[in-house]
């Protein structure tokens, strides 16, 4: 599990928390970095500054790759109260001859899991992957990214503030930022017809592209490097929800891992190297697993 502001947290004891799934086990965090640094972090150009990336995929993965990933990671060290998770080793890191994973996962005082995942192989595939769920009573939307590629290609890029509202709509001081954020982006840049498993979960304002060009790649990064600062100064100053708002927020968490596992391609990618239990598992428990008591969601959807 890699680290945040690397050289700048020290460890103190751990306690475990139960999750529905018994997966995570909290790691309690000092995070000593002064507040000026921590914001410059935040706000910093994915493609300057040091990487705070694993080693090891520094020589994976193309640029634009680890420039996404550290700009995740960066600007989860501005969170309030974050905290390390760690999971079974079976799922932490994949380290096989031709397929590579390694995992990032932290919390905090709004957010219930922040999940970043690197994966390479020898066929030539790149992947990074992240979800940021808050909890259930913060009304905050999902971060959601995803970059593949594949022999130097990128072959689909998708960033997006994913709703946590029934009727996929977002709060305003977010929703009119994203918009925008949208318009600001080239009307050049190759466009994606949302997947079946994404239209009940991504926002209007889901930014989903094929990048061909250096340029297309540099806006895709700025789109989801500014909305991720969205979502964080909207962390900053989150009211916590009504009961009524928080069963809302925990069902449409529900609603987008139940719909993020209906992702045939991630799950076959998976089990060609893993099996297809390790795969089902891994989706279910560790990228798509969902907020305590709302299981019965499912059962009744």
């Amino acid at each position: 599990n890699g680290g945040l502001a690397r050289g700048s947290c020290e460890r103190f004891e751990s306690k475990f928390v139960t999750t529905q799934r018994g997966v995570h086990r909290r790691v309690k965090q000092n995070v000593r970095v002064k507040t000026d640094t921590m914001r410059l972090n935040c706000v910093r150009n994915p493609d300057e500054g040091e990487s705070v990336v694993h080693p090891f995929f520094h020589g994976q993965f193309s640029a634009p790759f680890a420039s996404l990933a550290d700009m995740v990671l960066n600007s989860w060290s501005c969170l309030e109260e974050i905290e390390m998770l760690e999971v079974e080793d079976e799922f932490k890191n994949v380290n096989l001859e031709d397929f590579r994973i390694i995992n990032y996962f932290w919390q905090s005082k709004t957010h219930r899991k922040l999940h970043l995942e690197m994966a390479t192989s020898t066929t030539g595939l790149q992947v990074v992957h992240c979800v940021m769920y808050p909890w259930p009573c913060y009304p905050l939307p999902m971060y959601a990214v995803d970059m593949v590629g594949f022999r130097g290609r990128i072959s689909l890029a998708i960033a997006d503030l994913c709703p946590t509202t029934q009727n996929l709509t977002l709060p305003p001081s977010i929703r009119d930022k994203l918009k925008d954020l949208t318009a600001s982006l080239p009307e050049s840049l190759p466009r994606r017809q949302a997947p079946d498993w994404g239209v009940p979960i991504f926002s209007a304002e889901c930014c989903l592209v094929g990048p061909e060009t250096e340029e297309d790649i540099g806006a895709f990064l700025r789109f989801a490097t500014r909305a991720l600062e969205i979502l964080r100064q909207e962390a900053e100053v989150a009211k916590k929800a009504n009961p009524k708002e928080e069963t809302e927020n925990g069902e449409a968490q529900t609603r987008f891992c139940h719909f993020q596992c209906k992702n045939e391609k991630t799950k076959r990618i998976l089990a060609s190297s893993m099996g297809q239990e390790w795969a089902d598992r891994y989706m279910t428990e560790i990228m798509f697993d969902l907020p305590n008591g709302f299981d019965k969601y499912i059962e009744n959807n």
